[in-house]
């Protein structure tokens, strides 16, 4: 469940203990999450090409920041949730998308810059100087395009809006495609969460490929949604199993069989020959993924247990670093208690 900041941080003591940056770091995970969540929904609702792709591009490094922050917490032996932070996601308008992209970048600002203050461990204090790089770029991005959407210097699709004002076209076959959306939504969830608690590297490098296929057939799945005046469900309910890299794989295999099953299912309803061809195509994805989920699964090596000493840049627990006394708090030295 998401918190706010200040029931974490509940007194001005400089935070270095391990199990605080664990709850600070799922926290950051949280909250780009939900940026994430908020930026693809405003850009699916505005349309291809323009200002809704430069959205698509910073949702591309919030979902950058939550694996960074993902990988800090497993490198401190935490395990990552997927919950959401604060979205803002009703807008009668492109300038009010802008708007809520503000207030949102203006909540990760205030956020991180607290904790940077606060954290007194080198490797997250470095990782928040980064972050908040971009989220200072971003929040001047979207004053930008609040502009650029007043002046008339912009425009999007007409009635661009969340909830999308309607009506809706072809309800049925939308309603098929949202089921569809969402489903995929989750499944990439999961996907997501194994790939965080993996350490075998090659799985990783595998998730990761896995995962961005999905997202691709998720756009598409929107794509056509927001064409026709539906909105596409972000409904957060991913099932993910516990267990090891085995028990990961079973699940991915079983989605995606389940998925290709749903596609020939899909195709044998009356839907336009465009959408029986869109939902060919991402079949033909899910069946490739299910191929090569088998194929990983039956390499022997591949599913032996991670070396016992990684990669030095993957070290999976990070010291914190010795008490030293400071006479004042600074970014880039922390003060000490």
């Amino acid at each position: 469940m998401f918190k706010p900041l200040d029931a974490i941080l509940v007194s001005d003591a400089p935070v270095r203990d391990r199990e605080t940056l664990r709850i600070l770091l799922n926290h950051n995970i949280h909250l780009e999450h939900g940026a994430i969540v908020q930026y693809l929904q405003h850009a699916y609702a505005m349309g291809e090409g323009g200002i809704g792709t430069e959205v698509i591009s910073i949702a591309r490094a919030e979902m950058r920041h939550m694996k960074y922050f993902a990988d800090l917490l497993v490198d401190l032996g935490g395990k990552p949730t997927l919950d959401r932070g604060n979205i803002y996601f009703e807008a009668s308008s492109p300038t009010a998308m802008m708007t809520n992209g503000i207030r949102a970048e203006e909540d990760a600002l205030r956020e991180y810059r607290l904790q940077l203050e606060r954290v007194d461990f080198a490797p997250m204090q470095r990782l928040l100087e980064r972050v908040l790089a971009d989220e200072e770029y971003h929040h001047g991005q979207f004053q930008g395009f609040e502009e650029a959407f007043l002046s008339g210097a912009a425009q999007a699709k007409p009635d661009a809006a969340f909830p999308s004002p309607g009506p809706v076209e072809d309800p049925e076959a939308m309603a098929l495609l949202g089921s569809s959306f969402t489903a995929r939504y989750n499944q990439i969830l999961e996907y997501v969460q194994y790939y965080f608690e993996s350490r075998d590297y090659h799985a990783r490098d595998f998730l990761e490929e896995t995962w961005t296929w999905a997202m691709r057939g998720m756009a598409l799945f929107a794509d056509e949604l927001s064409e026709h005046g539906a909105d596409p469900a972000f409904t957060n309910a991913p099932m993910p199993v516990t267990g090891d890299l085995r028990v990961h794989l079973d699940r991915a295999i079983a989605l995606e069989k389940a998925n290709v099953t749903t596609r020939s299912e899909q195709l044998r309803c009356p839907l336009s020959s465009d959408l029986k061809a869109m939902l060919k195509n991402i079949q033909s994805h899910e069946a490739y993924n299910v191929m090569r989920l088998e194929d990983y699964k039956a390499k022997d090596l591949s599913l032996e247990p991670a070396p016992a000493t990684p990669p030095p840049d993957r070290q999976p627990e990070i010291p914190l670093p010795p008490v030293r006394s400071r006479a004042s708090l600074t970014v880039g030295s922390l003060i000490q208690p």
